[in-house]
């Protein structure tokens, strides 16, 4: 998708040569998504079969990280300048 994008952007940004562009960008965009509509299918059971078995771990350590974060000093997390100590 971020190719199509691309595309987009570099056919507005080169208005002067946009007919030449469109004429090379627009078939392999075409294309470009009919492989994407063709091998969708075929890696989503797969994609969800792997998402089932990492979901229950990766949700355990993101509320590892998340308790570390709450419980971490404030300090470590401001800039420099800004760290006041009291003795």
């Amino acid at each position: 998708m971020r190719i199509l994008r691309l595309m987009d952007t570099l056919l507005r940004a080169l208005k002067k040569k946009r007919k030449l562009f469109s004429f090379i960008l627009l078939p392999f965009s075409n294309s470009l998504n009919n492989f994407m509509i063709k091998t969708l299918p075929i890696i989503e059971p797969g994609y969800l079969f792997i998402l089932k078995i990492f979901d229950p771990i990766l949700n355990r350590l993101s509320k590892k990280i998340l308790k570390f974060v709450e419980n971490a000093n404030p300090i470590v997390f401001q800039n420099k300048k800004e760290v006041t100590f009291k003795w």
